[in-house]
């Protein structure tokens, strides 16, 4: 037995349980002989094995190293692992070139990424630009209807951009897209003198029609603005309450040029609401200090008149103190027939817009979307 392979053989007695570990179970742990392994019960008093670094294992003469340990509950044994900690440069070569490769691969990447977000965003601008000045630009008109009756009393002008057949660019990017780049009020002008031109042949015969413009605070504090905006209406033989301005605030930006102004074209008969009344910056302390027309309800509280949301009483309550202020009341976002019935008893004197009234199109289809609802709205 002396010369027994098995002599240095571990056994560990547990209750009725034994393990036993043959002399070469550790092995193949660490073929390199780069960490220092010890394998010993929980108590420390007994090891069972331990394996020691090689004296020339690279970079056991640094004191960076990192230290693991794991015990076994089941029999009563812990392993303990220390290892040095690798530098980067300390790698084989060819991970090296490997790292070296990937890293610059990645950079190219990105870097190619950002130039062509910044060549893109550069040749959407002066597409924009192009499309402003070659009337690519088009305008489709979303019906405004008494909620009482569905008798039609206007329409909204919708700026759209078709950059082909079957791509088309949002407003909610280009016109942030003209604002940030200076020409806004470029923007604005054209798609006024735009739906003026398509709609012209609507409004002239009804002069209780009128047409809805989105415009920025920027816009209407143009110098030349009201000059512009009246020359555009007397040249097509309108009248300025014919046209109403929906001002649109993405910024709590209102100058003493916009107050001029604005008094400016009230003075002349255009009219003003605030765009999206109750979010951002529209609300009820921009009518402290100027003198609008009227408010757009937006669509947010419109969608929860008819669910348990909190935002449900909203709606109504805005509707009745803008009454008591003797605001106009438009609301957006009506989308179904139980939302026409309950803002029929909520806000009969107020305007609704929505699919459920009918959705935008265009000049040439106009005609026929104007009689009034007699389905959901009179049953």
């Amino acid at each position: 037995m002396l010369h027994s392979p098995y002599i240095a053989t571990n056994i560990v007695v547990r209750g009725n349980v034994a393990t036993v570990t043959s002399p070469s179970a550790f092995d193949n742990v660490d073929p390199s002989r780069t960490s220092r392994i010890v394998i010993a019960t929980a108590n420390g008093e007994y090891t069972f094995r331990s394996v020691e670094p090689v004296a020339n294992a690279r970079d056991w003469h640094r004191n960076d190293t990192l230290e693991r340990s794991y015990c076994s509950d089941t029999v009563g044994v812990c392993a303990a692992v220390t290892s040095p900690r690798t530098a980067l440069w300390s790698l084989p070569s060819h991970l090296l070139a490997t790292f070296a490769g990937l890293g610059l691969v990645t950079g190219l990447c990105l870097g190619w990424m950002a130039i062509r977000y910044r060549n893109l965003e550069r040749s959407l601008e002066q597409r924009l630009q192009s499309a402003i000045e070659s009337g690519e630009l088009t305008v489709v008109f979303q019906p405004l209807r008494k909620i009482s009756d569905g008798s039609t009393v206007g329409f909204e002008a919708l700026a759209r951009w078709h950059i082909s057949p079957e791509e088309e660019i949002g407003p909610d990017i280009f016109v942030p897209l003209a604002q940030v780049n200076g020409f806004g009020p470029v923007l604005s002008r054209y798609v006024l003198a735009t739906a003026l031109d398509d709609i012209e042949g609507v409004l002239l015969p009804d002069a209780e029609l009128y047409v809805c413009i989105n415009v920025e605070p920027e816009d209407i504090a143009d110098g030349s603005f009201p000059d512009y905006a009246l020359s555009q209406v007397e040249s097509r033989h309108l009248r300025p309450f014919q046209v109403c301005f929906e001002v649109t605030e993405r910024n709590d930006i209102v100058t003493p040029e916009f107050f001029k102004n604005m008094a400016l074209l009230q003075g002349a008969g255009f009219r003003f609401l605030i765009d999206d009344f109750g979010t951002g910056h529209s609300n009820f302390s921009h009518l402290a200090r100027t003198s609008f027309n009227g408010i757009k309800i937006d669509s947010l509280f419109t969608g929860a008149i008819t669910t348990d949301s909190p935002l449900r009483s909203v709606l109504p309550a805005v509707y009745e103190l803008a009454l008591k202020l003797n605001l106009d009341v438009t609301i957006e976002g009506i989308e179904t027939s139980a939302e026409a019935a309950m803002l029929r008893s909520l806000a009969p004197e107020a305007i609704g817009q929505g699919w459920f009234f009918g959705r935008p199109v265009n000049a040439r289809e106009l005609a026929s979307r104007r009689a009034p609802l007699d389905s959901v709205l009179d049953s």
